[in-house]
């Protein structure tokens, strides 16, 4: 299961983490960072199992995986969000 560490795997990860990244600088919902955090973690969880999944040949959602692979995406991808949400707010100020 672990990929190849190539440049071109690299890059791919380190664009889409910069670009879902920069969704905490939209001013959205500024003073509710748990629903704020909800929010920007519905984009990373979308691409996961709507596109890369799919990509990867192990079907729309990434049942492929298995049953609980979509809960698992959209549990890490919440936590991300909150503590995204959380931690932008902190440095913020």
């Amino acid at each position: 299961m672990g990929p190849r560490l190539t440049s071109n795997w690299l890059y791919h990860r380190l664009i889409f983490g910069g670009l879902c990244g920069l969704l905490l600088v939209l001013p959205l919902l500024p003073n509710r960072v748990p629903l704020r955090g909800i929010l920007i973690s519905l984009t990373p969880a979308a691409y996961i199992l709507l596109v890369l999944f799919p990509q990867a040949g192990r079907g729309l959602f990434g049942l492929g995986y298995g049953a609980l692979t979509p809960l698992l995406i959209g549990s890490l991808c919440l936590l991300w969000g909150l503590v995204a949400a959380g931690w932008y707010r902190l440095v913020r100020g």
